[in-house]
Formats: structure tokens, C-alpha cells, sequence
């Protein structure tokens, strides 16, 4: 029900009213309350919440039809370029290739930059026609460098990653309409960290927190290892 369609003077206004309240005595164990359903609905439908949520999705994925985003596929990128363990070297060989027209590297500049500019749009307030500075494309840039190692690459991807559906699960909220359109938020998990890690995320699963240590290794809570791309190494449970 949409409180802002209906109208008092409608010979059914009443009928639809005690409808959508018994519904929500039976399904929620509390009476519809009609004022916070035309608020949600009217923030639902801004604009600014719309692009928003869209700009989040493309970044995160959308969990309605388990597609994936754009940060998974930066991951992907990055994984399938051969490359070794120090950020100043990959920056040389990516040079080296370029100057050789070797494209190797450009699937991973192209998700890289997009990324960059999207993170930057909702940081300013996630609307389509929103312009970004320079200067917070170079910031983005920074976060999601081409030279990063693998496991860099993942740990900035997936704590990026991680943040955003934070940012996502609070627009969203119990807010009906959006739920419908974008579909239930991701619920935080709550785990004891181990100590010492640089940078966390989210695991293949897309559910699982990994941590990267200071040795390079990737574990869970539980210290599990896993591999660059997230996935379980053999007897991790």
C-alpha cells in the first residue's frame, strides 16, 4: 500500500486501510503505521536514492539476481594477469608491455579506472549527472592501483567492496519498496578478527570475511587459509 496514491474520499479507502493493517498485524505483529510507509515510499522514489542504490549496485553486485559487479570484476582482472608481489615493478612491466603493444594490462586499467570514477560519483553523493573532481579520481585511482600484487588487488577490492554494502544495507534498511526493487540487505557478521592484519574483505562466497596478514597470508577468523582469489585452500575447513 501506498499511502500517498490512496485517497480518503475513495469508497474503498477504508477497506484497503484495514487490509493493509491486518496484513501487518499477522505478518509483523504490529499495526501498519501509514505515516512511515508514505516516507519510505517518497524515499524510495528520489531520484538521488535511486542513483544511488543503481551506482552501488553496479560496484557491489546486486543480491536480487546475484550479479556480479564491478569490484568482483576488477578482482577477476587482476587475477589473470601474471605479475609479482611489489606495486613498483608491475608499474614498469605494465610500461614495458604497453610500449611493446602487448594489451595484457588493459582490462585491468579499463575496470581500474571505472571503479575509480564510480566510487568517486557516490562519494559525491551517487547522482548520475554528478561531477567528479580530478582529484577524487586520482584519490580513487590510488585505492585500486594497477601496479597493486594480487593479493593487494583483493584486499582493496573486497574491503571496498565490504564498505559499500555497508552504505547500501543502510539505504535500503526495512524501507518495503526498496527492498522489492534492490532486495534485502546484506546482514553484517559479527567475527573475532585475528591480530595484526593490513587489509580485510569478503571471500569467493561473497559471506565469508578473509584478512590479510603480514606475511601475505589470507585467512578467516577461524584461520582458515585461503588463496588471492578467495577460495578455501586445501585442509581449510
Amino acid at each position: 500500500m501506498v499511502p500517498s496514491l490512496q485517497t480518503k474520499r475513495s469508497k474503498d479507502f477504508n477497506k484497503i486501510y484495514k487490509a493493509a493493517r491486518d496484513y501487518s498485524m499477522q505478518k509483523y505483529g504490529k499495526p501498519f503505521d501509514y505515516e512511515k510507509a508514505d516516507r519510505d515510499y517518497k524515499f524510495a522514489t528520489n531520484i538521488g536514492t535511486q542513483n544511488t542504490l543503481k551506482y552501488l549496485n553496479s560496484l557491489t553486485g546486486n543480491a536480487k539476481d546475484n550479479s556480479k559487479g564491478n569490484l568482483d570484476l576488477l578482482i577477476e582482472a587482476s587475477n589473470n594477469i601474471k605479475r609479482s608481489d611489489l606495486p613498483a615493478i608491475n608499474d614498469l612491466d605494465a610500461w614495458q608491455k604497453l610500449q611493446k603493444g602487448d594489451a595484457t594490462y588493459i582490462p585491468l586499467f579499463n575496470y581500474a579506472t571505472d571503479v575509480a570514477d564510480q566510487f568517486a560519483k557516490i562519494m559525491s553523493g551517487g547522482g548520475s549527472g554528478n561531477v567528479t573532481s580530478d582529484k577524487k579520481i586520482e584519490q580513487g585511482l590510488k585505492m585500486f592501483r594497477t601496479g597493486f600484487s594480487k593479493s593487494e588487488m583483493l584486499a582493496a577490492a573486497s574491503s571496498t567492496k565490504s564498505m559499500l554494502s555497508n552504505r547500501k544495507r543502510e539505504l535500503i534498511g526495512d524501507n518495503k519498496y526498496l527492498v522489492k526493487d534492490y532486495g534485502a540487505p546484506e546482514q553484517p557478521q559479527k567475527l573475532q578478527e585475528p591480530s595484526g592484519w593490513t587489509h580485510k574483505g569478503n571471500a569467493a562466497d561473497g559471506k565469508t570475511t578473509i584478512y590479510l596478514m603480514p606475511d601475505k597470508s589470507i585467512q578467516d577468523a577461524q584461520g582458515n587459509k585461503f588463496d588471492a582469489n578467495g577460495n578455501p585452500l586445501k585442509g581449510s575447513n
